[in-house]
């Protein structure tokens, strides 16, 4: 099971059944993060994904996993996610 998936599965197992489930998006087949679930996956903050995301676009350096806009929202395929995860680990 990916670190994705893990989370995914601690945060069904630790949402209260009153509490809002998370938002799970799909895109072609493909998972959909929010950047909230992201800084838990990552550890990063939600400032610090938003910087990346700035960076990313201002600079086109590749900085911080890959993301997506639908709208004015921004969402991380969990590939990416899972790819960026691993590439931090390895450093």
């Amino acid at each position: 099971m990916s670190h994705v998936e893990d989370h995914a599965a601690d945060a069904a197992a630790a949402t209260p059944s009153n509490a809002e489930a998370p938002l799970t998006i799909t895109a072609g087949g493909e998972v959909l993060l929010t950047t909230h679930d992201v800084a838990r996956i990552t550890g990063h903050t939600y400032a610090t994904l938003q910087q990346y995301r700035a960076d990313r676009v201002r600079t086109g350096r590749e900085v911080g996993p890959a993301f997506v806009k639908r709208g004015r929202f921004c969402y991380y395929p969990a590939s990416a996610v899972e790819v960026y995860v691993a590439a931090r680990k390895g450093a």
